[in-house]
């Protein structure tokens, strides 16, 4: 099984005083363990850099960050073109969600991989483009 994973558990995993950075951190411990592939649209990179860098209010933090998630293994980065865009925007539209989570959504159903969030929105659409879960759901399905 692959997977799609939404930026925010990338950043909870990586925040200690996040409300889910144990369950975060160890999906991604036991996701490496499963030798899981990972596809993500490229703009995660940015979307955690972002995040990071303006928690911690240290850029160095930010780049390291992407630096992460890019050399991570077995990761594999979707490039945005204009066919992609336009499935990220009929997605966005039908399902009236943002264009980031458009595109981990859009990712995912390319892929047929499981999209792991912990993004409220995006849960209840699971089984309408792609199979949704959180960390925890995940981990529960691994033990299964």
């Amino acid at each position: 099984m692959s997977l799609t994973i939404d930026a925010n558990v990338f950043v909870a995993a990586s925040l200690e005083e996040d409300v889910f950075h144990d369950i975060c951190s160890e999906f991604l411990i036991e996701m490496r363990l499963d030798a899981q592939a990972i596809y993500e649209p490229i703009f995660v990179l940015a979307e955690v850099a972002g995040v990071i860098s303006r928690v911690r209010k240290q850029h160095a933090l930010g780049d390291v960050a992407a630096l992460r998630i890019e050399n991570f293994p077995r990761m594999r980065l979707r490039i945005a073109d204009g066919p992609f865009a336009r499935r990220s925007a009929r997605l966005a539209s039908r399902h009236a969600i943002s264009g980031g989570d458009s595109q981990y959504l859009t990712v995912a159903a390319e892929f047929g991989t499981t999209l792991v969030t912990l993004d409220d929105e995006l849960l209840k659409l699971d089984g309408t483009a792609a199979k949704i879960r959180t960390p925890q759901q995940w981990l529960h399905d691994l033990a299964d």
